[in-house]
């Protein structure tokens, strides 16, 4: 198929800031597994496990 376009993609799905609301919005509505990617910290997985994601992809957590 051809890419979207603006137009043809729901604001609501692509906003231009994603907070922790958008995304327990994003869970209610989806049918499928609602996995967070790009985390950058311990704090940041455990606030996507409390704001609903079943799962997480590139954690990128620094060791000490």
């Amino acid at each position: 198929g051809r890419p979207a376009s603006e137009s043809t993609v729901h604001p609501m799905l692509y906003p231009a800031t994603v907070t922790w609301e958008t995304f327990e919005s994003v869970k209610r509505l989806s049918t499928v597994p609602v996995i967070a990617k790009g985390i950058s910290s311990a704090t940041g997985a455990r606030q996507a496990l409390d704001h609903g994601a079943d799962g997480l992809a590139e954690v990128l957590v620094a060791a000490k």
